[in-house]
């Protein structure tokens, strides 16, 4: 007979790699630990979650660039954080009260105060203007720096069109010609 699952996790459990992981869940569930695509809950220095005041919406997978470089920011600010995981559309249709509440159901988005924003450039302009007390993120308007960083994200943004249009669309004759063209001219840029 095989054991079942109680037994299983109780085996687990009692060896030192299981309980490292469930002391890391643990950490996780309290909003505590390193980051992971499994926390839906994070507090750095706040003791209470009734302080939180951001809501990050994410790809449920965590793969999506855009999720994961406002994700980058949020932790390098340190800046206390929930987290709402929503389904990317190849694995499936958004919920409904997502798609009503972020036009399109695009993601990232982000709640701050009770107010919605979505773009991954601005919620991290905006994360960074708010929480001035953390570390600045991004040079002043009209800076040299600023204009730089402003350069290279518009380019990457084509990047990751070009290559989101390329990969997760693939069509045949003259639009995938046009993809392969649109995305060699977008790297040519770098």
């Amino acid at each position: 007979n095989a054991p079942s699952w109680n037994i299983l996790r109780k085996s687990i459990l009692s060896t030192s790699t299981g309980k490292r992981l469930q002391n890391e869940a643990d950490e996780r569930a309290a909003g505590r630990g390193p980051p992971h695509t499994d926390a839906l809950l994070r507090l750095f220095a706040v003791n209470d979650e009734s302080n939180v005041r951001v809501t990050f919406f994410r790809d449920s997978a965590g793969w999506c660039p855009y999720c994961q470089k406002t994700w980058l920011f949020l932790e390098e600010k340190r800046i206390p954080y929930r987290v709402q995981k929503i389904p990317l559309n190849a694995y499936g249709d958004k919920p409904a009260w997502y798609t009503r509440k972020v036009d399109g159901g695009s993601l990232p988005a982000l709640e701050l105060d009770g107010e919605l924003y979505s773009e991954s450039f601005e919620i991290m302009k905006l994360l960074d203007a708010t929480f001035e007390n953390k570390p600045r993120m991004f040079q002043p308007d009209g800076t040299k720096d600023a204009d730089l960083a402003k350069n290279l994200l518009n380019l990457e943004k084509k990047l990751q069109r070009d290559w989101f249009s390329l990969v997760f669309y693939p069509v045949k004759g003259d639009a995938l010609e046009k993809s392969r063209t649109d995305l060699m001219d977008t790297i040519l840029q770098l």
